[in-house]
């Protein structure tokens, strides 16, 4: 009778904490509309974001969301009625993918406003 004898397996290729990164975007409002497209992630990274704060110097109230790849509904992520000032805390990151890139949306600028964005995120890179 032969005894099974546990053998190790070879590491699985997975993600590895690289580094943290804080990103600032801004943008001017045109017809009412801001919007800031931050760059492409490269396919071997990802980011999971811990914190972002939205402002906006606008005469009126603004409402800014978060997307992913474009402004769809379908691709919402986070959002704030609050665009002028706000700022949001995720606990578990909020998971930006590899090759996707994030867009930021304000409505209802006034002329001549300008909007900006910061995220602090943990960069991730495959291993």
């Amino acid at each position: 009778m032969g005894v099974a004898v546990p053998t190790a397996l070879p590491s699985a290729s997975g993600w590895q904490f690289y580094d943290w990164t804080e990103v600032q975007g801004s943008a001017a409002a045109v017809d009412g509309v801001a919007v800031v497209e931050l760059d492409q992630l490269d396919p071997g990274e990802m980011w999971l974001i811990d914190r972002a704060v939205i402002v906006c110097d606008s005469d009126t109230d603004t409402a800014a969301r978060l997307y992913v790849d474009g402004v769809d509904p379908s691709r919402i992520r986070s959002g704030s009625a609050w665009g002028n000032f706000d700022e949001a805390e995720y606990p578990s990151g909020l998971l930006l993918r590899p090759s996707s890139r994030l867009v930021a949306r304000w409505d209802g600028c006034s002329a001549g406003a300008t909007a900006a964005l910061t995220l602090q995120a943990r960069v991730y890179r495959r291993a």
